[in-house]
């Protein structure tokens, strides 16, 4: 088995909810690191949900935002949000993660950690 460095990303995060992305067949995904920036010079509000494989979005997988209404985001490029509740994830085939902005073109997410 071999583990290689993963570097996903930057993400567009939409004004619909949809999957940012999903890990391929036959890997396993292991996240050290996700980082939003707000291009935007406003606040945004951000909800980020993990989704395991089969299963949909719900309230109860929401990883960054109380509710699917968001958590407000007002860093700007100088000053990312650094998503600590993805820090040590593990993704298996088919898990993805899913986000919603209110703002569209407005949130850019990049994740990183390992692939096996």
């Amino acid at each position: 088995m071999t583990i290689s460095p993963l570097a996903l990303g930057p993400f567009i995060v939409g004004n619909a909810a949809a999957a940012l992305f999903t890990v391929p067949a036959n890997a396993t995904y292991t996240l050290t690191r996700a980082v939003v920036t707000n291009v935007t010079a406003g606040g945004v509000a951000l909800t980020l949900w993990l989704v395991r494989s089969g299963g949909s979005r719900s309230n109860a997988d929401i990883l960054v935002g109380a509710s699917a209404a968001g958590q407000t985001l007002s860093a700007g490029p100088a000053e990312p949000y650094v998503v600590n509740a993805m820090a040590g994830l593990v993704l298996k085939t088919g898990d993805a993660i899913h986000g919603l902005a209110d703002t569209l073109n407005a949130l850019n997410l990049t994740v990183s950690g390992w692939t096996q």
